[in-house]
């Protein structure tokens, strides 16, 4: 079934214009049109494979500068769609005066039931060192 993967996600993704699934079982393992070059890490790294440049993927010798420059900026917008959607929610959310309420912790303490190694020479309890020899 090479027509595996997220529906939505993949109609509007131009990797996969490009690459394809060979194996249901294995989405992750996508495979290059231009060189039949399986890259595992799914289609975001398939497209980082086709546009080159990456010090951690190899570049595809076969692949056209115009699907390079097209995958590119694909990549380069969905970036900044991120970063814009931050800030949105940023900006939803409501002004305040600067101060910020720390929770009163003078008198709690938080007890802990992890055991280091050190544990065995500090103290247990009010005024009682431990100490192996």
């Amino acid at each position: 079934m090479a027509d595996a993967g997220p529906s939505e996600y993949r109609k509007t993704d131009p990797g996969w214009k490009y690459n394809f699934v060979v194996n249901s079982n294995d989405k992750n393992a996508i495979t290059c049109k231009f060189c039949q070059k399986v890259t595992k890490g799914g289609i975001f790294r398939a497209k980082l494979y086709q546009i080159g440049g990456n010090r951690n993927v190899k570049d595809c010798s076969k692949c056209p500068q115009e699907v390079k420059d097209e995958l590119k900026a694909y990549i380069i917008s969905q970036k900044a769609k991120k970063t814009n959607e931050g800030l949105r929610d940023m900006e939803d959310e409501p002004e305040d005066d600067g101060v910020m309420e720390m929770p009163n912790l003078q008198n709690k303490r938080m007890k802990t039931n992890v055991k280091g190694p050190l544990d065995m020479y500090t103290t247990q309890g009010k005024g009682k060192t431990v100490q192996k020899t």
